[in-house]
Order: structure tokens, then C-alpha cells, then sequence
């Protein structure tokens, strides 16, 4: 994980290095998150049919953008949410409070600016760390925590109030397989998603 945050952070150095002294500007935000995820159904690695539902919750995102050009940015986002999950089998039902790490980065694409207002297409891609309380979980066996791979995209706007303040108003779509806990009876390697729309506040430096 640590290397691919490295390269990442070389390209974002990159790109800054090219961009004209002029176009350089830097953003951070803090946004409440909601996570909506999808339910979904598959078959285990044990051959047995299985589903899956996530309870609907809300979070914190923390972003930092870096403004390339007027038309394109880079972004590098931090989220933590909780929520309910639960896996029906016939074995019967795993369910806990999951607590989710992502850590994200990516490309901005932004509209010319329309009065006060700057709409834009994103694209991610990163992590989910999910941390499982044990003590929830219906199994004799533990869970672990777990990282799972991630994109995301989706699209939004900024609304410029006053001097360097901004409102910021979001919506992603995340994809990621489903996690299993390392429990071979919830394994299933099924592409769920989930939807993460946020508002929040934004200053540039």
C-alpha cells in the first residue's frame, strides 16, 4: 500500500512541476458523507448461495485538491464511515459494525466556471480498509480486517461564497468486491457498490 501511495504522490509531484507558477493553487475541504450501499447476491467459494445487505450511514471526508490547471486537478481523499453489515447463508447469519478506511486518489476535470459556481467529473481509485467489531460477529472464528481495491467516480460542484471559501456538493459511485473477513463461508468475490453522495466546506491556499 505504502509504495503505490509513493508512486502516486511522484505523479501528483510531477504534474505540479509542469503546471505554470501562475495556475498553482491548493484546496482542502471537509465534508459530512453518506454511504448508501447496494445489497447483493452471489454463491460462496463453498458452492452455497449467499446475500448481502449493509445498513445505509454517514461519515467524514477530507480532501486535498491541487489545482494543475484551470481544467484539471489532482485530489488526494481520506473518508471514515460505520455501518451494519450482515451475510445470509445456510450455514446462517454473519453480521457486525464494520468500521471503513478509505484512502483515495485521483483526477478532477472541471467545466468552465459558471459565475460563483464550478462544476467537475472525478475519477479515483485507492483502498477500503475494513475493520470488523469482533465482537458482533455471530462465528467462532475471528475476523480480520480487511483491504479491498477500489474506484470510484462521480461528478460535482463548487460554489464560490466569500474570498478563498468555498461550498463543495458531491456524489460518488464506489465499486469494490464485496469483503469476506477472511470467512470461507461468506467468500464470494461478488462487485458490489455503493453510493456516497457529500457537502461540505472547501478553502484554497
Amino acid at each position: 500500500m505504502h509504495k503505490r501511495w509513493i508512486i502516486i504522490a511522484g505523479l501528483a509531484a510531477a504534474f505540479a512541476a509542469a503546471a505554470p507558477a501562475q495556475e498553482r493553487r491548493s484546496e482542502v475541504s471537509v465534508q459530512g458523507i453518506g454511504l448508501f450501499p447496494g445489497n447483493w447476491s452471489g454463491t460462496s467459494i463453498l458452492g452455497n448461495p449467499m446475500t448481502g445487505t449493509a445498513s445505509d450511514s454517514g461519515g467524514v471526508l477530507l480532501s486535498y485538491r491541487y489545482n494543475i490547471w484551470r481544467w484539471l486537478a489532482a485530489e488526494a481523499n481520506y473518508s471514515l464511515t460505520s455501518n451494519w453489515e450482515n451475510f445470509s447463508t445456510p450455514e446462517g447469519s454473519f453480521s457486525g459494525a464494520v468500521s471503513q478506511q478509505g484512502l483515495m486518489a485521483g483526477i478532477v476535470l472541471k467545466a468552465p466556471m459558471f459565475g460563483r459556481l464550478t462544476p467537475y467529473a472525478l475519477a479515483d481509485g485507492g483502498e477500503l480498509i475494513f475493520n470488523p467489531t469482533v465482537a458482533d460477529f455471530f462465528t467462532d472464528h475471528t475476523p480480520a480486517h480487511q483491504t479491498r481495491g477500489v474506484i470510484a467516480y462521480g461528478g460535482g460542484a463548487r460554489y464560490r461564497i466569500r474570498g478563498r471559501f468555498s461550498l463543495v456538493a458531491e456524489c460518488r459511485v464506489v465499486r469494490y468486491v464485496a469483503p469476506d473477513f477472511s470467512l470461507q463461508t461468506i467468500t464470494s468475490g461478488v462487485l458490489m457498490h455503493s453510493l456516497q453522495p457529500s457537502a461540505g466546506l472547501a478553502f484554497r491556499f
